[in-house]
């Protein structure tokens, strides 16, 4: 289910333009597949290295965000003080 903030805006194009049902089916099937089948072929330690850069990833995303959020929050950016 996907939340968003705002509501969706959906342009005549985008009406038009229907997905195949069948091809919808056949591409789930296939990705529900594909992440238990690579896992099944990974050594237990080239799992732990995925699983390990991933977590890097997120983290690395969830840092950036909150730098930026910091960043838009502070009142003294670019704002010189004097030691007295």
């Amino acid at each position: 289910m996907l939340v968003t903030s705002r509501p969706l805006r959906y342009n005549k194009r985008m009406a038009k333009r229907r997905k195949n049902p069948y091809a919808v089916a056949l591409g789930r099937k296939g990705g529900l597949k594909g992440g238990p089948a690579r896992a099944a072929n990974l050594t237990p330690e080239q799992r732990s290295e995925s699983a390990r850069s991933a977590v890097l990833a997120r983290w690395a995303k969830e840092r950036a965000s909150e730098n930026a959020r910091n960043k838009k929050n502070d009142k003294t950016s670019g704002v010189r003080r004097s030691r007295d």
